[in-house]
This record gives C-alpha cells, structure tokens and sequence, in this order.
C-alpha cells in the first residue's frame, strides 16, 4: 500500500483495500476432498492522490505533445 501522498512504484495505485471471503468444504454435498469458496476485495485511492495522478497525467501529456 502506498502512503496516499506519493507516486509507488507499484503496478496498481492503492491506499485502502477491503477484503472478505467465505469458504466451505465438501462434506455439505458428501464429496469430502472437495472445495468451494467466494471472495470480495474492493481497493481505494485517496481524493489528493486522485488529483496527483490525473495532474501527472496531464504534465506526461503536455511533455510528450511538444
């Protein structure tokens, strides 16, 4: 995760992330080496660093233009 207030190095810009996950075996449907299971992440990215991005974006494109 990232502090909020700098560019990472990272593949994906993050500053918050939730997760939640449920899972089960296979004795409910009497085949006990089976598995199953369901997750949820939602990932978030503050307000400022939101502007950061979209800002850097801007400057790539007026660099790169001239």
């Amino acid at each position: 995760m990232d502090n909020g207030k700098t560019e990472s190095f990272a593949y994906t810009e993050i500053d918050s992330t939730f997760n939640e996950g449920v899972g089960v075996n296979g004795a409910l449907w009497h085949r006990t080496q089976d598995r199953a299971g369901i997750a949820f992440v939602s990932n978030g990215i503050k307000k400022d660093h939101q502007v950061y991005l979209a800002d850097a974006a801007l400057d790539f494109c007026w660099a790169t233009a001239g």
